[in-house]
């Protein structure tokens, strides 16, 4: 609201003109008298104050976010000492134009193929006496194993042997990896629960940390066992049979409760195999000694070379979950005797996988 006054007022030569007050107030503002308005007013005039017309551009409120950002801002002018000029045709250059290439810096090349030129590999021979000479790379079997051992290759686990406790020693020989979602250590399995031990036989099962195997040509070479530089078993015909046998001998005896056995034979295709480089080109390629000494998970997932078990060679052992670790200790002991009377223990250091009903894997021991 506001409110209107007007009283003739003074105004410079002594010529008095008529003025208008406007009192602009709010409602609820205290109330100003005409007499208080119109002094105001011939104070203003009185001052010499001028009333200049503002801009009557709406305001427009904005609700801008915390942080705001200008687009399309224009670019920083920049100040020339002079002018730009363009030298005239014929025009001869002054001294800042004139450049000596002595005076400019070495240039850099960029021509990178001195990276690539190798020094020339020339072979060394070997002297007559006092070195050894090189060993040959052992044969390695590529073909299928399903001739190998004598069928049945599945046997199931007899079904009036009763399900018992073995009271023999547990495997404590290595520190059990497992394998996620699992954790060590492992919650008291059901009196029902099933379990698998899968031995290579050939190739890497799909799990970190687990034993590679490769199977010599020759049955009369004799095996070896896993090492820390390779985690690789080196079987020959003749110990895997020894091995299947022993198998046999277990499940007939029925101490460690049912026992399956199942003899997996891989239906991948015949590959070029070399010992070092192993089924499928793995083999030694898996040196633990650049893992940590005590894995605290080994995982399928992040496997760089993760092969479907299915097209492993391999052993699976079927048997009570409550006797896994006794079962191990077993596998652990058996020791092989070569045609020429030699022992070994060739499962010493390997590290098999443990499976539940579905072959999913449970941990690396």
């Amino acid at each position: 609201m506001f409110r209107t006054r007007s009283q003739a007022a003074p105004a410079r030569n002594n010529v008095l003109r008529p003025i208008i007050v406007h009192d602009f107030a709010l409602k609820n503002s205290p109330l100003v008298s005409p007499e208080e308005t119109l002094r105001l007013g011939r104070l203003t005039i009185e001052n010499d104050a001028v009333w200049r017309t503002l801009d009557a551009s709406r305001s427009v409120l904005r609700d801008l976010p915390l942080v705001s950002f200008e687009l399309n801002a224009a670019p920083p002018k920049v100040r020339r000492e002079r002018p730009l000029m363009p030298p005239d045709w014929d025009t001869v250059p002054s001294d800042e134009e004139i450049f000596f290439t002595d005076d400019l810096e070495a240039f850099q090349t960029t021509d990178l193929d001195c990276l690539f030129m190798l020094p020339k590999r020339t072979a060394t021979m070997a002297g007559v006496e006092g070195e050894e000479s090189v060993s040959k790379r052992a044969k390695l079997i590529e073909g299928s194993l399903r001739d190998l051992i004598t069928p049945p290759h599945i046997l199931s686990s007899p079904p009036d042997a009763p399900a018992q406790k073995y009271r023999g020693p547990v495997y404590a020989k290595e520190v059990p990896i497992p394998i996620p979602p699992n954790a060590h250590p492992l919650p008291t399995p059901s009196p029902y629960a099933r379990r698998i031990w899968a031995i290579p036989l050939r190739g890497r099962l799909p799990w970190r940390y687990a034993t590679t195997a490769s199977i010599l040509v020759d049955s009369a070479e004799l095996p070896k066992p896993p090492d820390p530089g390779t985690n690789e078993i080196l079987w020959s015909g003749r110990a895997i049979k020894a091995f299947w046998a022993f198998l046999l001998d277990i499940r007939a005896n029925r101490v460690l409760g049912p026992i399956g056995l199942s003899f997996n034979v891989s239906l991948v295709p015949t590959v070029n195999s070399q010992f070092g480089g192993s089924y499928m080109g793995f083999g030694q390629a898996q040196a633990i000694s650049e893992e940590p000494a005590v894995p605290s998970t080994a995982s399928s997932v992040a496997f760089e070379y993760m092969i479907p078990l299915h097209q492993i060679d391999h052993i699976k052992v079927y048997h009570d979950a409550m006797n896994s670790m006794e079962l191990r200790n077993v596998l652990y002991a058996w020791s092989y005797v070569a045609e020429s009377g030699t022992k070994m223990r060739l499962l010493k250091g390997a590290r098999f996988v443990l499976l539940d009903e579905r072959s999913q894997g449970i941990l690396v021991l």
